[in-house]
């Protein structure tokens, strides 16, 4: 026998006597091993390691384990104290449900806590939950991940960034970017709790449900994946193409394909709206059924009874106007009026009125949402549009969406409201204009992406791709901010790419830009402009006769620019400018226009009636 079949004999010899001494052990009637014992069933080899004062045993080949209950399988173990490290083809067995697989494992036997690394699948019954890195308590039998993980069960997959699996209670807590698929329907929402065995998902955060061509949205609720039977509440929302709904509660039969809403019931489809205590739609028959002060509105009528059908597909209605609302200074008008005493909100739809008269506020929308205790109104639908009468003169704004609200403050001190008015800070009116913001004054108009007002320093910020127009000059920048005082527009802020144009016969523009532009006003005329940061100016000079002699073209770090009658008068550089100056024969116009020039009349609105 040669040394190397000697060496490795005495090896399997002390192995098979050790784990016949380990089992003998775990036989025992006077087992006296503490309950954080890990005992060895099997291995193909072993190793006693002493390492720092600490006994390590390594175990490779075929390697089983157990503590109670629980058994480990691996490929390699190294086991010290109350501590284990498994390698290899890793699965843990907790009875007759539950296996997890993994590629490595960190096992703490005195806490009965298990770290799974590599490709972790957990399975229990039918389901089985992917994900790279797993913590599983196996007194408690609660797994948890925080770095991803899907749970697959038949055609269903579910995905979140954090989870909690309680395996005795067959639930599971998904946190974070949650998602459900299968070939029924797509579910996205933040929190969501789901219960193995009934195979039932409840809403615990915003969510959002597609159908088909059918949207959901809720905010609290559940979705049963076997019977496809949901209930949404909270905000509850539905939509499929043009057709819109909203309810108090919302339940889908999924047998059935039918929706009732409940409480507060709404329904519209393009010019078409319904209301009622409950509203059934059946997807399938494409009718809708209306119980309970019921009244559906179209663009031509309005029916109203205790029990409507109506069916679209023939557009006939089967059966069994204006309201006003004064609450000064605020006055409310419309075709329907809806006030929720509990919430404190009210709905406004069709031809809604809605008017501060302390501040000579008027809007007019399709729909609006209403809440009296802090004057909130956000109106919505057939682009808004806000009436504000400011020194004599009215200023008329369009946009898809507005808000108006005031804020509470505990100040006393006064200040402007929308140009002029004097108010207790206390009272602070705030407004937000959104997409496609067009404003008309007659001595002023803009556009933007949006806007927001406040009284706190009568001023309006324009933002994304925003233009200001005052007689004869524009005013283009990435966000403008314009100030009103008594009434009156007092100064307008370009801040960063600042750009004004200004031309009195639309074809020689004077042109400055700057990293910062102010721009000052009297009498609502502009009266000078202070540029900041890199400015550059391109001036038509004139003679005593208001003749053109000649242009100007002239870079400084700053400079101040005289007007009269809203024409460029003189102009004042600083820190060394450089320039030129053209006879005006010599000069091709296109030749001076400055980078990012753009003179964009064409948006500017012309009327109210062109907004």
């Amino acid at each position: 026998m040669t040394p190397k079949s000697h060496f490795s004999y005495f090896w399997i010899f002390l192995f098979t006597v050790i784990h016949f001494s380990v089992f003998a052990q775990a036989e025992s009637k006077t087992d006296t091993l503490p309950p954080s014992y890990i005992y060895v069933d099997r291995a193909d080899q072993a190793e006693f390691i002493n390492r720092a004062n600490e006994n390590l045993r390594k175990l490779s080949g075929n390697v089983i384990l157990h503590q109670d209950t629980v058994f480990i399988f691996c490929d390699t173990a190294y086991l010290w104290e109350n501590d284990a490290k498994i390698v290899g083809n890793v699965s843990i067995q907790q009875g007759d449900s539950l296996t997890i697989y993994g590629d490595s494992l960190l096992y703490d036997s005195q806490m009965r806590k298990a770290r799974l690394f590599g490709e972790v699948i957990l399975k229990h019954k039918l389901q089985e939950l992917h994900t790279h890195q797993l913590d599983y308590d196996l007194v408690s039998k609660k797994a948890y991940y925080l770095d991803g993980a899907i749970l697959k069960e038949k055609e269903s997959k579910l995905y979140s960034k954090i989870g909690h699996f309680y395996v005795k209670e067959n639930t599971v807590y998904f946190k974070d970017s949650v998602t459900i698929d299968n070939p029924s329907m797509h579910l996205q929402t933040d929190t969501l709790a789901f219960n193995t065995q009934t195979k039932l998902a409840r809403f615990l955060a915003p969510t959002l449900i597609q159908q088909g061509e059918s949207l959901i949205y809720c905010e609290e609720g559940y979705y049963d994946l076997n019977t496809k039977d949901a209930e949404f509440r909270k905000n509850a929302e539905y939509q499929k193409r043009d057709q819109k709904a909203w309810a108090d509660t919302m339940h889908y039969d999924g047998t059935l394909k039918e929706i009732t809403l409940s409480g507060n019931a709404y329904m519209e489809e393009g010019a078409k709206k319904a209301k009622a205590d409950k509203i059934i739609y059946q997807d399938e028959s494409d009718m809708t059924i209306l119980k309970g002060h019921a009244e559906f509105r179209d663009s031509l009528q309005t029916v109203s009874g205790e029990l409507l059908e109506y069916d679209a597909k023939t557009k006939s209605f089967k059966s069994s106007g204006r309201a006003f609302v004064s609450d000064p200074p605020n006055l409310l008008e419309a075709d329907v009026l809806d006030y929720d005493k509990a919430t404190g909100i009210g709905k406004a739809f069709g031809h809604v009125i809605w008017q501060d008269t302390s501040q000579k506020l008027t809007v007019y929308c399709d729909t609006a949402n209403y809440r009296k205790k802090d004057d909130y109104l956000l109106a919505r639908g057939g682009r808004p549009l806000l009436i504000n009468v400011l020194d004599g003169d009215s200023l008329f704004m369009r946009c898809d969406t507005l808000l108006v609200q005031r804020t509470i403050q505990t100040d006393t001190v006064t200040v402007d409201t929308m140009g002029g008015q004097q108010i207790d800070a206390d009272t602070i009116r705030t407004l937000s204009a959104y997409r496609n913001v067009r404003m008309y004054k007659s001595d002023m108009q803009a556009v933007c992406d949006s806007l927001s007002y406040t009284s706190v320093d009568s001023s309006f910020r324009f933002f994304i791709d925003p233009i200001v127009w005052a007689d004869t000059t524009q005013f283009t920048a990435d966000t403008i901010r314009m100030e009103m005082r008594n009434q009156k527009l007092h100064q307008i802020d370009l801040l960063k790419n600042a750009f004004l144009i200004n031309s009195k016969d639309l074809v020689l523009f004077n042109q400055i830009v700057g990293k910062v532009i102010y721009a000052y006003f009297v009498k609502n005329n502009i009266d000078k402009v202070r540029v900041n940061g890199n400015a550059k100016s391109v001036y038509y000079a004139l003679d005593e006769g208001k003749g053109y002699i000649g242009i100007n073209k002239v870079e400084a770090s700053s400079m101040l620019i005289f007007f009269g009658d809203n024409q460029v008068e003189r102009i004042r550089y600083y820190s060394s400018p450089k320039g030129e100056m053209q006879p005006i024969q010599s000069v091709n116009p296109k030749d001076y226009q400055l980078k990012g020039f753009k003179w964009e009349i064409e948006k500017r609105p012309k009327s109210k009636d062109d907004l």
